[in-house]
């Protein structure tokens, strides 16, 4: 039996479904509808990522910065102790990728004193 199917699947589901549905539209059907479902569809994909990256940036204040334990954390967020080893693991990941952005960005040596 398959497992749950989180919000991101569901939401990326119902994009490819549209974005089906556009594609065999018979002539003359009314196009702007269907694409109007393809664009809503796609947004609640993009708001769904948005919050995944507030939660894991939640969970990682919580228990690094606030310097909470990882059940109270848990109680705080409502999630289970896995879920919130998830949300850090990607809050670190978002972390070291801006790091390394910010680390290969040309460094403006221009209002330096001499």
């Amino acid at each position: 039996m398959p497992g749950p199917v989180s919000a991101t699947t569901t939401s990326t589901r119902a994009s490819r479904r549209a974005a089906a549905s556009v594609m065999r539209a018979p002539f003359g059907q009314n196009l702007s509808a269907l694409s109007t479902r393809l664009a809503t569809a796609r947004s609640k994909s993009s708001m769904s990522t948005a919050a995944k990256g507030a939660n894991a940036r939640e969970a990682m204040r919580l228990r690094v910065i606030e310097e909470q334990s990882n059940d109270e954390v848990c109680r705080a967020l409502g999630i289970s102790e896995g879920h919130l080893f998830v949300r850090i693991h990607r809050a670190r990941k978002q972390l070291l990728s801006q790091a390394r952005v910010a680390r290969t960005a040309p460094i403006d040596c221009s209002n330096w004193v001499n």
